[in-house]
């Protein structure tokens, strides 16, 4: 917007100067030839105050004021005609003739023309008829002064590129000027777009700004629809969450009849019906587990510190079978925390490590630790490794490893969609001493694909 701006206005500034330029360069040729003009009639003026009705073939008695027309070739010129007689000149002619060819054989004022002078130059010139009567005789006389061209082009170029200075001087001022009152114009937008990013990220929960005042009521209005959207969201969330657990019970009454149906012998119809009731179960807990997840909805950011959380975490995870037989080992500082809200960490973590104890044989070890991309945590353990097959399909709704196990194969698939939430990634391999290593990425704020 500032680059928009800013070009939009240099250009109109341009624009501007340009075309005060040509009016400026055109009122001063004006003004320019309106002198010279006034300048070569004073000077018919003497000649002709200077003519003797009576001795019309005569010298002028005293030399004209500039003495630019006693300078031969000096751009300043006059002639004088009597009726058919030779004409005389200026010494500044020296043996040139004016050519009055091309002129009207009568005027009736004064003329401002072109015509052509000595060496090849054009002389802008001022020609006056005069009729005088002497000895009973009517005689016309043409008067002829002119002034090389080349003086008024020279100074209007000269003027041109005195111009062209003070204006492109006075363009780099005003752009300037522009790039100042542009920048300071849109700070409190910049503030705006922080506060808004703030929101997005977590930080804030809406829009503190309260300038400039002409902005006011979008910053209401914004902040009215993350109160809107917020609040509709809560709601689909507690829609989901009771649709689902409504669908629970349901579910729960028809897997004990199927139960009854294998117990009086239907094993095959009871086996299909079993299936069918078991993946609409996987879907209610998936359900289930993103209706609880918050974090990534509208952006809204939380931050979690990971070492208590999996305190209390390992701590549960040892009240259940085998919990008491691994040695559970987190390293990461104290203070280290997530942009994940407490809720869905405990969700990613809570069944990571769940596995973990089903799948350990001794240790599970839990690492974390600051990257320039986010948070990186890793959960190892010391059980079985698998075949890289086995290990792309972990993710997937419902794949168990064992169907021994008790679980309902759903767990790294709920990590998986919670991740999503946060653009985070879950990387699972083999681990380099043996067993699984689960990778948590959590990116930064900024990185989050709806942050700003």
């Amino acid at each position: 917007m500032r680059v928009r701006l800013y070009s939009i206005s240099v250009v109109l500034i341009f624009l501007a100067l340009f075309v005060v330029s040509q009016i400026l360069i055109w009122l001063f040729e004006q003004h320019v030839h309106k002198r010279v003009e006034n300048e070569l009639s004073n000077h018919i003026n003497q000649i002709a105050s200077q003519i003797e009705p009576e001795n019309l073939t005569s010298e002028l008695r005293t030399a004209l004021s500039d003495p630019l027309f006693e300078l031969p070739g000096s751009g300043l010129y006059w002639q004088l005609k009597v009726d058919q007689e030779k004409p005389r000149r200026s010494r500044s002619l020296w043996d040139h003739e004016l050519d009055l060819s091309k002129l009207p054989q009568k005027l009736e004022k004064r003329l401002l023309t072109e015509l052509p002078g000595p060496d090849g130059t054009v002389l802008t010139a001022v020609v006056q008829d005069i009729e005088l009567l002497s000895s009973q005789q009517l005689h016309k006389l043409r008067i002829v002064v002119g002034q090389d061209g080349k003086v008024l082009a020279e100074a209007v170029a000269s003027f041109s590129s005195s111009l062209g200075y003070s204006l492109f001087a006075l363009f780099v001022g005003l752009s300037l000027a522009v790039w100042l009152q542009i920048s300071a114009g849109l700070r409190p937008m910049k503030l705006l777009e922080r506060q808004i990013a703030a929101v997005r990220r977590g930080e804030a929960s809406n829009i503190a700004a309260r300038e400039p005042t002409e902005l006011l009521p979008v910053i209401h209005e914004l902040n009215g629809l993350l109160d809107q959207q917020l609040t509709a969201i809560e709601k689909s969330q507690l829609r989901a969450g009771r649709l689902a657990h409504g669908l629970k019970t349901p579910m729960a009454i028809l897997m004990a009849l199927t139960r009854q149906l294998k117990q009086k012998g239907s094993h095959e119809f009871a086996g299909q019906f079993e299936e069918q009731i078991e993946a609409l179960n996987q879907n209610v807990e998936r359900e289930l587990a993103r209706a609880r997840t918050v974090g990534g909805l509208l952006g809204i950011r939380h931050k979690t510190h990971i070492k208590p959380l999996l305190t209390r975490l390992v701590t549960l995870l040892q009240r259940l079978p085998r919990g008491e037989e691994i040695t559970w080992s987190l390293y990461m500082d104290d203070d280290l925390v997530v942009p994940i809200a407490t809720d869905d960490l405990a969700e990613i973590l809570g069944n990571i490590l769940d596995n973990s104890r089903k799948w350990a044989k001794s240790k599970v070890a839990v690492d974390a630790e600051v990257t320039d991309q986010g948070t990186k945590l890793t959960i190892e353990d010391d059980g079985a490794q698998l075949p890289a097959d086995k290990i792309a399909g972990l993710s997937n709704p419902g794949e168990r490893l064992d169907d021994g196990i008790a679980g309902s194969g759903l767990g790294l698939s709920i990590v998986k969609d919670v991740l999503d939430e946060y653009g985070g990634e879950l990387v699972i391999k083999n681990g380099e001493h043996g067993g699984l290593s689960v990778v948590v990425n959590v990116p930064h704020h900024q990185n989050f694909p709806n942050a700003g």
